[in-house]
């Protein structure tokens, strides 16, 4: 889905004057898939493959894409595509920007506020 998104992106962005002169980066956290787009060989194992993974390795072959591994713990659409853990949703819910950071004081969590830079009290707990 990614990879469609992307081709669509680099077409719309041609057609109003600004072509994509280095490929599109995509970010996977899965390194046999990317050793798949990135070897074209021909093995036992792969012979059942999709169509659309052809189509992402005839891109990465043009230059249009590069699949490049991204560490788990930094793989921004999994909180759109998985369920996780609190601790892991609300990491990567910050690195999105969504939210502020939370501090652990005093055995309870509170939310740093970037503006002012003070803790604020969550709702819920009580002094």
């Amino acid at each position: 889905m990614q990879t469609t998104l992307a081709i669509w992106l680099r077409r719309l962005l041609s057609s109003l004057g600004f072509p994509a002169t280095t490929p599109t980066p995509l970010f996977s956290d899965n390194q046999g898939a990317i050793q798949l787009v990135k070897n074209p060989k021909f093995h036992k194992r792969t012979k059942h493959i999709e169509t659309k993974y052809y189509l992402i390795r005839e891109k990465y072959e043009r230059d249009q894409i590069d699949v490049l591994y991204i560490n788990t713990k930094q793989q921004l659409a999994d909180i759109l595509t998985k369920p996780l853990p609190r601790e892991t949703f609300q990491h990567l819910r910050h690195l999105h920007g969504l939210a502020t950071p939370l501090s652990r004081t005093s055995g309870r969590y509170e939310e740093a506020s970037v503006l002012t830079g003070k803790q604020e009290q969550q709702p819920g707990h009580k002094e």
